[in-house]
């Protein structure tokens, strides 16, 4: 699961997650946002975390922090 933000509508749940071209995940959920432009969740292949990301013909997607640490792709030590 990923954060991002992208200068555009809200894309529905479901909507395909682009990298390279080729589907990587899909969007869970998405709002608009104070920003002119919608924040999402999204799936993502770990594999793909640190490609350009895209959804339909939208500017790129703007990763954004999540509220909680993945230790398995931060380095944060568990507990």
């Amino acid at each position: 699961m990923f954060r991002a933000h992208v200068d555009a509508p809200p894309p529905p749940a479901g909507t395909p997650v682009l990298a390279r071209g080729e589907i990587t995940g899909h969007v869970v959920s998405a709002e608009t946002d104070e920003r002119d432009g919608c924040e999402l969740l999204a799936t993502l292949s770990v594999g793909d975390r640190n490609e350009a990301l895209r959804i339909g013909d939208a500017p790129p997607l703007e990763r954004q922090p999540l509220p909680y640490p993945v230790p398995e792709l931060d380095g944060t030590p568990t507990t």
